[in-house]
């Protein structure tokens, strides 16, 4: 008679979950369509969810292209030529989606308007950030966002802010004031525009980071390219 195999008692370590911001003009199904690459790549670490910001943005309201034509539509986390900007809702509706979700988010990541909400949501946000992503954010010039960023330190968030070098809409200058709003920040500089990277390096590079607060697991052990180099903050 074959004896019975031990089970195991080790539980496996929970997916990270990750809620998402969508950039100016987008909405959570269009970005959910532009980093698709990265939640699959990331699949086995991480969960991705997604939120609209509460505010339609109307055709006098956008610059360039228009990014999201169906779903819910063109949306802002706010207004910057309206006040009030409209920076309270939006604020209100990541805080709340953050405090009831089950299990609990670990990270925050958002893309140009959306990177910088992230930020600006940080301090608000019960429980704590493990991490924060920020690709092409940037530092808002409205005084009641500055104040915002200024309780950023105190929660010393691990962070990571991508940005393009030729990035014409957020210039490296502006997304390296609101790096400069964190402790210790790392950054990726990449030759693109105004987009989420996501060639083999870079992915890499966010598999190294995410993994790091992953079950004490690394991430990168699934692939073996070359990192993009991760600048730190002196």
């Amino acid at each position: 008679m074959n004896p019975t195999p031990a089970v195991s008692s080790t539980t496996p370590a929970r997916r990270l979950r990750i809620l998402c911001l969508h950039g100016y003009t987008q909405n959570k199904d269009v970005f959910r369509s532009r980093i698709a690459v990265i939640r699959k790549d990331l699949k086995n670490v991480a969960e991705f969810d997604f939120i609209s910001a509460p505010h339609i943005v109307s055709s006098d309201q956008i610059p360039g292209p228009v990014e999201a034509t169906d779903g819910d539509g063109p949306r802002s986390w706010w207004n910057p030529a309206a006040r009030p900007s409209g920076l309270d809702a939006s604020l209100s509706l990541v805080s709340q989606t953050w405090s009831t979700a089950s299990p609990p988010y670990d990270g925050i990541l958002g893309f140009s308007q959306g990177a910088t909400m992230a930020a600006l949501a940080l301090p608000t946000l019960d429980p704590p950030a493990r991490f924060s992503l920020h690709f092409a954010g940037f530092y808002p010039v409205d005084p009641a966002q500055m104040a915002l960023l200024s309780a950023i330190p105190a929660t010393r968030v691990s962070s990571l802010h991508v940005m393009g070098r030729a990035d014409a809409w957020v210039t490296p200058a502006r997304s390296e004031a609101l790096r400069a709003r964190f402790q210790d920040p790392q950054t990726l500089v990449h030759d693109g525009g105004h987009f989420v990277p996501t060639n083999a390096g870079h992915r890499q590079t966010y598999r190294e980071f995410v993994g790091k607060f992953a079950g004490g697991g690394s991430a990168a052990a699934a692939d073996s390219s070359p990192s993009v180099p991760i600048e730190n903050e002196s």
